[in-house]
């Protein structure tokens, strides 16, 4: 962010910038021409590895529903100097993510093992990994080891043939030419779609491309201003935690980016106030999916850290005792702020963002039940002291007048 004070002729420099990319025609065109319909677009998985692999596991079956038989297979296996005379499909078989591969082709004759990357690199030795795995599992067959990333890459093993998401769109493209007449109306889309996506998203060789550079140019501060107001993961997620929580009948916390915090109805009548949060609970249920690493969400249960008073002490004596005996409770470490519960599950952002909102939602349900069980527990557990609770919620209403 840039830290340079803003002046009133600033502002009003910045706000004519921005009426003038409003009224650029060539602006108006990028955003109608991405605004088409592209099916990849629309379910917002451009970039999303496993649906690439998806997709051109389709391309390269002959079996398939798209009808351009083998020719997409066979200029695949040219390009990489596979050994074939002739292809049996009766013996031809396309396998996905067998132990973690992601494409894998096997006939009677050869093998071929394909590590996809889209928007990664390889780690964890995986290429040297995947070619013991093939050379131990089919060492009868002739194998070919393919490296597939944006710009054909260079592969950390010898044995693996680099190759480009170019050379798809260049393959996709002859084919899709070749069997035109014999292709039905959505296959062609799909189609069309795809090599769309990958001059676009993934090689960054499309008229679009160009146009977006040019648009930069001509409104780069205004641009840059934009960049720097987006919103961030931690507030495009909120919403999806904000609604679970809401759904449950729950009630939203002291608020914090990356954070959503909320407690039961029937706590938030019964528990006094404490120092630590703004809205002053004693205690909160709280979501962390953004400050950790921002791959995990974490799920605690906090009891604030309070002031030195025998109110306030008295107060967390009761809640920690209410806690610490049920199953699967935790000691609490620190002596201002206890956790009691603490529980994690993956949940990448950056993944997340490739899905659309059923799928981040199915997501966040594989772990929500587990939320609702210790929510449900941790609010019997208190409710047995309510009578405890309410009296020092009492006298510190009363002290306070």
């Amino acid at each position: 962010m840039n830290n340079e004070t803003t002046t009133p002729e600033k502002l009003k420099i910045r706000e004519k910038e921005l009426k003038t990319l409003e009224k650029d025609f060539e602006f108006e065109r990028l955003e109608l021409n991405l605004k088409l319909p592209n099916i990849f677009r629309i379910l917002k998985i451009s970039k999303a590895e496993i649906r690439h692999s998806n997709f051109l596991a389709w391309l390269l079956n002959p079996n398939e529903s798209h009808n351009l038989r083998d020719t997409f297979l066979k200029h695949f296996l040219l390009d990489i100097s596979v050994d074939f005379d002739t292809l049996n499909f009766q013996d031809f078989e396309i396998r996905r993510e067998w132990k973690n591969i992601d494409l894998l082709i096997i006939t009677s004759g050869f093998v071929v093992c394909i590590e996809n990357k889209v928007d990664s690199q390889e780690h964890s030795n995986q290429l040297l990994r995947y070619k013991e795995i093939i050379k131990e599992s089919f060492p009868k067959h002739q194998q070919y080891f393919v490296y597939l990333t944006t710009d054909g890459d260079e592969p950390s093993e010898v044995e693996y043939q680099k190759y480009s998401y170019s050379q798809i769109a260049e393959t996709l493209t002859h084919a899709l030419q070749l069997y035109e007449r014999r292709l039905t109306s959505e296959v062609k889309q799909y189609i069309q779609d795809y090599i769309e996506i990958l001059k676009i998203e993934i090689m960054k060789e499309h008229e679009l491309n160009e146009l977006a550079l040019k648009i930069y140019n001509n409104h780069k501060e205004a641009l840059d201003f934009i960049f720097e107001n987006k919103p961030d993961l931690a507030t495009l997620y909120y919403k999806y935690f904000e609604k679970k929580v809401k759904d449950e009948g729950w009630i939203i916390g002291s608020p914090n980016k990356g954070v959503i915090r909320f407690l039961t109805t029937n706590l938030r009548e019964v528990l006094p106030r404490l120092k630590g949060w703004k809205l002053k609970e004693a205690f909160s249920f709280e979501i962390d999916y953004y400050w950790y690493n921002q791959k995990q969400v974490n799920f605690k249960t906090v009891i604030a850290e309070g002031s030195q008073t025998e109110n306030d002490n008295k107060v967390k004596q009761i809640l920690n005792e209410s806690l610490i005996s049920l199953p699967k409770s935790k000691t609490p470490s620190g002596k201002k702020w206890l956790v009691h519960f603490h529980r994690k599950w993956k949940f990448n952002l950056e993944e997340m963002n490739e899905k659309d909102d059923n799928e981040i939602y199915h997501a966040i349900n594989k772990f929500w039940p587990e939320i609702e069980e210790i929510v449900s527990i941790t609010e019997a557990a208190i409710l047995e002291r309510k009578d405890e609770l309410i009296d020092l919620k009492q006298k510190q209403e009363a002290w306070e007048k």
